[in-house]
């Protein structure tokens, strides 16, 4: 090198623009927003067992945050519900006491739903090959049954309104029954086994409980 040759200047440095956040980020970003979160969780069951929530041999137990966030939503929504139906949209005079009474009902029978996971979980499911935990069980009824609550308690009241009561039986009908598929689909998914199973797994219990109640109640 040439000592009478002076040295070149450093180039300038080129500003670079800050990195555009990718989709990992943004799902990160509405992570920590619960609203979102909860919102996103409530749409996305709606529309029954999928990935990444339901594949095979799922443990459910990183997933209390999840449960607990979507509860929050569900108990949001019903409060709303039921605030609407106060403040005067049924007709005059009719009390919002009885249905909010008959709304709680419909909550414990989904808590009831899910403490019944521990019958099916060890007798039902071992017993057409199932292999289901009662963990499993518990979340899956959870999971895809918290999410039609709202739903159902909204049909309900604008029912409780309008007096048109053949036309909500038959959409109360439709929104059980839908919640149940997603469960019988939900453990299948889970245990890997046919839906025919889960299906049959909950037929049984129901023809017992039917054929008891005909004999003490109406023969």
């Amino acid at each position: 090198m040439d000592p009478n040759v002076p040295p070149k200047p450093p180039a300038p440095e080129i500003p670079t623009s800050p990195p555009q956040p990718g989709v990992a980020d943004l799902a990160a970003l509405a992570e920590q927003r619960l609203p979102i979160a909860a919102l996103t969780d409530w749409i996305m069951l709606l529309q029954g067992p999928a990935p990444p929530l339901f594949v095979e041999n799922r443990d459910f137990q990183p997933e209390w945050k999840r449960l607990f966030r979507l509860g929050a939503l569900v108990l949001l929504l019903l409060g709303t519900i039921i605030a609407i139906f106060s403040l005067g949209i049924a007709e005059p005079g009719q009390k919002w006491a009885d249905f909010t009474t008959k709304l709680q009902y419909l909550t414990l029978t989904l808590v009831i739903g899910a403490v019944v996971a521990v019958p099916y979980a060890f007798v039902l499911a071992p017993l057409l090959r199932i292999r289901i935990t009662f963990a499993q069980t518990f979340f899956t009824v959870l999971f895809l049954g918290l999410p039609w609550l709202p739903l159902i308690a909204l049909v309900w009241a604008i029912g409780r309104v309008q007096q048109s009561g053949l036309l909500v039986v038959i959409l109360l009908y439709i929104l059980s029954l839908v919640p149940l598929h997603h469960f019988c689909k939900g453990v299948s998914v889970i245990a890997v086994c046919g839906i025919w199973r889960v299906v049959l797994s909950l037929a049984i219990p129901t023809v017992l409980a039917l054929t008891v109640f005909i004999a003490n109640f109406v023969l």
